[in-house]
């Protein structure tokens, strides 16, 4: 079946629920099923299926106060509760500000599931 764009393509992945490989810019391999994706990101791996879309990813994490870790570009983890977000950015401990242009991903702790963001994938392979 050919596939004309990335929705078709992510679409398939996630109805079928294949196990694909995501190769990030950061030299991150990320490995499970897509459940969900939007414009801007994809969701591996959340089991309850609940968080349809990043905004519902990133206020569960603020509601709940999770820790997450954060993979930068160049593979710089950084670690704390994401206590806001906007359109353009996510907060983490109230103290440091990162532009979403530049996250690879995000990973609860303690979890496998992950928000990644598009602009970060190099390839997905099943």
């Amino acid at each position: 079946m050919p596939f004309h764009n990335q929705t078709a393509f992510l679409n398939h992945c996630k109805s079928k629920q294949l196990e694909v490989t995501m190769a990030l810019t950061a030299g991150i391999a990320v490995k499970g099923k897509i459940t969900n994706h939007d414009q801007f990101t994809v969701i591996v791996n959340d089991d309850d299926n609940d968080l349809l879309q990043q905004v519902d990813f990133l206020n569960h994490y603020k509601n709940n106060k999770g820790i997450v870790t954060i993979m930068l570009p160049m593979g710089q983890p950084m670690q704390g509760v994401i206590t806001s977000h906007d359109m353009y950015t996510v907060i983490l401990n109230d103290s440091i500000m990162l532009f979403k242009n530049n996250i690879s991903c995000i990973n609860p702790i303690g979890t496998e599931t992950f928000l990644i963001f598009k602009n970060s994938i190099v390839a997905v392979t099943l």
